[in-house]
């Protein structure tokens, strides 16, 4: 399960107005939580905690790309979690393509986590979304290019 995050005052104002707060205002703020056991075994499991994904530092230094920071916040999962299936590709005008970044990582405890990424951005785009998989699930953050 994912839970899409607004900032406080961006929620107020949609629950406000009657908006639903899973909408993003376009601007790659959003960030969304994944439930995941807590626990080294599956007969060891004790409840969930949520990882939180979120897209931050979106540039467009020119030439046709995009670049961008995703964090990842990991809690006590009383085990690591892995990164093994792990993807970021980025589509913007009808392409999809890549995301390029070096995450490191295999598997990790506890902490947070910042991966330094980029893509290529069609020309003529106006919307880039990003969109992450990670165990099954897809986490996508959209906003404006430029």
């Amino acid at each position: 399960m994912r839970t899409s995050l607004l900032p406080l005052s961006l929620a107020l104002v949609l629950s406000a107005l009657g908006c639903a707060a899973q909408e993003s205002s376009g601007a790659f703020d959003e960030s969304y939580r994944v439930a995941h056991p807590v626990g080294a075994y599956e007969h060891e499991f004790r409840g969930e905690a949520d990882v939180v994904y979120t897209v931050d530092d979106v540039s467009f230094p020119g030439g046709g790309r995009a670049d961008f920071t995703l964090e990842v916040e990991v809690p006590d999962l009383g085990r690591v979690l892995g990164f093994g299936e792990f993807e970021t590709v980025c589509e913007a005008g009808g392409a999809e393509t890549a995301a390029e970044g070096e995450i490191a990582l295999s598997e990790t405890e506890a902490g947070s986590y910042a991966f330094p990424m980029g893509c290529d951005v069609a020309p003529g785009s106006e919307e880039l979304r990003i969109v992450v998989r990670h165990d099954g699930e897809e986490m996508v953050f959209t906003g404006p290019v430029g």
